[in-house]
């Protein structure tokens, strides 16, 4: 039995739904950890897939491109988190961070909690995959602070190329598009079905990120 105490002591912890941290009896259980960042891009890609309608198609992990060749070989491989595509088109590039933003930030210095570097990454996305005409898509989980999807980013010297910035809703799995956003083809483009309601959606609507199901 000693061999399967650590397995038994977090069997116990689930059936008993208790937490290592909290309850009223004393419990030890090695710590289990999980990369939230893979979680929450499989959670995202699993209903993002099933709400797209036909043709469209969800493509995983792309790696189609290089970002530069040198003496006839690729190097630094551009993989994508999520790739929507029609027949054999690239629509629309899509990146998940599990990250905070809060939208009240709407100021040069906070600039919402966003990071550089990922727009960078976004930019060379939608060069490679979209030559750089079209919507490259980053995706954060909703959160009190960040329930709407932001006014569109441009990069000035790529007049074609629009960044969103969107939250993902954990408990009705979808993104949260602005209602307007059809103007400018975005919503138009995924034309996302509903998910039908589960027994298993039952967190808040605006989900801190720690837990996703």
């Amino acid at each position: 039995m000693t061999y399967y105490s650590d397995a038994m002591a977090w069997t116990r912890l689930i059936l008993e739904e208790e937490s290592p941290l909290t309850g009223p009896k004393d419990h030890a259980a090695p710590s289990l950890l999980f990369p939230m960042e893979a979680v929450f891009e499989a959670f995202v890609a699993k209903h993002l897939a099933r709400q797209l309608p036909r043709p469209l198609a969800l493509k995983t992990q792309a790696r189609r491109h290089h970002l530069v060749r040198h003496q006839g070989q690729g190097w630094f491989q551009l993989k994508p988190d999520l790739l929507i595509r029609n027949g054999d088109s690239d629509l629309v590039v899509l990146d998940t961070k599990w990250k905070l933003l809060d939208g009240a930030k709407a100021n040069g210095t906070d600039k919402y909690g966003l990071s550089q570097t990922d727009f960078y990454q976004l930019q060379a996305y939608g060069q490679s995959y979209l030559d750089g005409q079209g919507d490259v898509v980053l995706i954060y989980p909703k959160t009190d602070a960040f329930q709407h999807a932001l006014p569109v980013f441009e990069f000035p010297k790529s007049e074609g190329l629009r960044l969103w910035v969107v939250p993902f809703c954990l408990a009705s799995r979808q993104l949260q598009l602005l209602p307007d956003e059809s103007e400018v083809g975005l919503t138009d483009k995924l034309r996302m079905k509903t998910p039908q309601p589960s027994a298993a959606n039952g967190m808040s609507s605006s989900a801190t990120p720690g837990t996703v199901s």
